[in-house]
């Protein structure tokens, strides 16, 4: 019965291709847009209990231009308020990001 199930998934991920085409984005299943991302949020980055970081990141998770290097190491961007990048870090070191109040 298991070698039925081979045939299902790609007749399932054919029809997908079709429907959608070569254009297929997850973002628009998901609901995401540009304006989201556009948005700051003012954030406290704490690496460890005495390395933080305050300032303003565009998502809590990896930006879509961040760069992913060999290993798990990543180069994402620190904000001032005007969206000017003020510093990078590796959110591979991340314990934690909060969202704070803004000054």
């Amino acid at each position: 019965m298991k070698r039925y199930y081979l045939p299902v998934v790609l007749a399932i991920m054919l029809s997908i291709f079709f429907v959608w085409g070569c254009d297929f984005n997850l973002e628009t299943l998901t609901g995401a847009s540009d304006d989201i991302e556009s948005t700051l949020m003012f954030v406290e980055i704490n690496f460890s209990e005495n390395a933080h970081l305050i300032g303003y990141v565009k998502t809590l998770g990896l930006e879509k231009d961040a760069i992913m290097l060999v290993g798990g190491a990543s180069v994402n961007n620190l904000y001032d308020k005007n969206g000017n990048v003020i510093a990078s870090f590796n959110y591979a070191r991340v314990n934690y990001i909060k969202i704070i109040p803004e000054p």
